[in-house]
Parts: structure tokens; C-alpha cells; sequence
């Protein structure tokens, strides 16, 4: 899981890509700006390289990336403050 503060997401999708990794988008306003950004050009996501949030369970964890934002992502809050 990755949690989004300023993370650059283009290279995390890439590197997605590279790894044979599908990307998952969690937490609102991550899946409206990643939309928007992508229709706009802004991202470049593979044809069949997104996981809908419902559908996460149905993978295996080694084979996707879980980015997430919002209070999805305060977990990581508390790690960064061990």
C-alpha cells in the first residue's frame, strides 16, 4: 500500500507496469483527480492496469499496488510517526 502525500503517481504507475503489478486507487478524491487527470493527458494508465477498490480483496497482495488518500491513508500517518 503506498499512501499519497505529494507521491509523483505517474511513476508509481509506471514502475507498476514494469513489475506486472495492477494499481488500485482508494479514498475519494484520489479516484476523482487520478479520472481527471487521466482524461486530461496528465496520467498514462495501461488499458486494464486499474482495480476497482471493490475488487482489491480478489488479488493477490504481491500482484498489485494499493494507492491510496484521505483518511484511507492515515495508517500510514502512524507509521511515520514510529
Amino acid at each position: 500500500m503506498l499512501c499519497v502525500v505529494g507521491a509523483p503517481i505517474q511513476q508509481v504507475i509506471d514502475i507498476a507496469d514494469r513489475v506486472g503489478r495492477k494499481v488500485a486507487f482508494v479514498g475519494r478524491s484520489m479516484v476523482d483527480n487520478v479520472e481527471i487527470a487521466h482524461d486530461l493527458g496528465y496520467l498514462r494508465i495501461p488499458d486494464g492496469m486499474v482495480v476497482r477498490p471493490q475488487d482489491i480483496r480478489s488479488f493477490e497482495p504481491r500482484k498489485l499496488i494499493i494507492i491510496a488518500s484521505g483518511s484511507q491513508a492515515s495508517r500510514c500517518r502512524r507509521c511515520q510517526a514510529d
